[in-house]
């Protein structure tokens, strides 16, 4: 019902619009996403940025060869996944608040699954491989969910 609901409406041209055309995909109501959407979810490095990530992973990972994403806005994506600062320890600034319960599992989440896509590629914005990503990532996470398990979300 909700891929339903959410296929009936218009496509924001802002952030949001990619993970949208996400929804209409799976719903079958479009053939490729929005070019200005995808456009926004490429260039937005602001708060909040790592939930866009998680969508940009989800429609690479199921669209990258099914014909639903041009070349470019795969090799777009691609980049953006390899570029992206998904840990508050590795090098440069990031406007996202990635420190937070919530925003460290899905950076932990996003950065596991672009290493496991990308096993061999070098990660831009520190230069390891997606390998090294995927080590350290999962480490984090089974950390996250340990933490979890013992105290709970933290209020």
């Amino acid at each position: 019902m909700y891929l339903y609901w959410a296929s009936k409406h218009a496509t924001p041209k802002s952030r949001g619009g990619v993970l949208n055309d996400l929804l209409k995909l799976e719903a079958g109501t479009i053939k490729t996403p929005s070019v200005e959407a995808l456009e926004e979810a490429l260039s937005f490095k602001r708060d909040t940025s790592d939930f866009t990530i998680a969508g940009l992973v989800r429609l690479y990972y199921l669209h990258h060869a099914d014909g639903k994403l041009t070349k470019e806005q795969a090799d777009g994506i691609r980049t953006a996944l390899l570029g992206y600062k998904y840990a508050l320890d590795e090098p440069g600034l990031s406007e996202a608040e990635i420190w937070t319960e919530n925003h460290q599992i899905l950076c932990h989440g996003s950065d596991y699954l672009v290493g496991q896509m990308f096993p061999d590629a070098t990660f831009t914005n520190d230069g390891r491989t997606g390998q090294q990503h995927r080590d350290k990532a999962k480490s984090l996470v089974l950390r996250w969910l340990a933490f979890r398990a013992c105290v709970g979300p933290v209020e």
